[in-house]
């Protein structure tokens, strides 16, 4: 039997909204036992989505899933060429870089040369590297943490500081301005304690920003990549709220959008 959870974020009951009796198409092979077999299970209070298993993906971040999906060095690199090469209007990294400046800029005082005034990011799961690089090439001073070998090797590669760590992390130990979230809360068990440990590395006016998978993607198919099994959870508007104020955070903005991509992504702004 799978285990009996409740919604993670209101307590509230699951019921289950999918089962999954056979990989989906595109999904990474990570080479689990068969049968295979899980659950999408919704809380009927807030909405979340938690996938529900037994498989024992711990030690999928610490080198098996950059192998799995990429293989190796060479192939880690190109995908993140062909990201940087996308056309503006079909990158959803293009739309993440621009809505974080313009998010910044409400509240600072501008020069008359209106350039940005950048300030320090942290940003956790950086994966690929496309966002970090972005955001360093455009003045801000950045870091990253990543657990995977083989995506630190190219974030070292793209002269990123980069601590090879899981979270919560004795990497850096200064205060950031930004910190960023971007698809990693999902991939977590508990990702209330991992964005509350954010805390160490905020000051007053920090600024944390989250993206993660929107329950949206129901309407469309079970079989997107929303609902992959390495995603522990799908998350709600509500849920997202939630998550801010149980972790400690004031909650400013957040959006339900569909990206250049075709993901659907809640994007969450949120103040110390």
């Amino acid at each position: 039997m799978l285990p009996l959870e409740l919604c993670p974020f209101c307590n509230s009951d699951l019921f289950v909204l999918h089962q999954y009796r056979s990989r989906p198409g595109g999904e990474t092979d990570f080479h689990l036992p068969e049968p295979y077999y899980r659950e999408l299970r919704q809380c009927y209070t807030c909405g979340h989505i938690l996938n529900v298993h037994q498989y024992d993906l711990s030690e999928l971040y610490e080198g098996g899933y950059g192998k799995a999906t990429y293989r190796d060095i060479n192939k880690v690199k190109n995908e993140f060429n062909r990201i940087r090469q996308l056309p503006s209007y079909r990158s959803d990294n293009a739309g993440r870089v621009r809505f974080l400046e313009e998010t910044w800029l409400k509240d600072k005082v501008c020069s008359e040369t209106l350039i940005v005034p950048r300030g320090s990011l942290l940003d956790i799961g950086s994966g690929l590297g496309v966002f970090p690089y972005a955001m360093a090439i455009r003045g801000w001073g950045v870091a990253c943490i990543e657990s995977d070998p083989l995506l630190v090797d190219n974030l070292n590669d793209l002269d990123l500081i980069a601590f090879e760590d899981t979270w919560p992390s004795d990497g850096p130990t200064s205060t950031f301005d930004l910190i960023t979230f971007n698809k990693v809360l999902e991939h977590v068990d508990n990702p209330l304690s991992f964005l509350s440990y954010t805390r160490h590395y905020s000051h007053k006016n920090s600024t944390v920003y989250i993206e993660v998978p929107s329950i949206s993607a129901a309407r469309v198919s079970f079989g997107r990549e929303e609902f992959f099994i390495e995603h522990h959870h799908v998350f709600s508007a509500v849920s997202v709220a939630l998550l801010a104020s149980k972790a400690g955070f004031q909650l400013k903005e957040l959006y339900d959008i569909v990206e250049p991509s075709g993901k659907y992504t809640i994007r969450a702004v949120m103040g110390v």
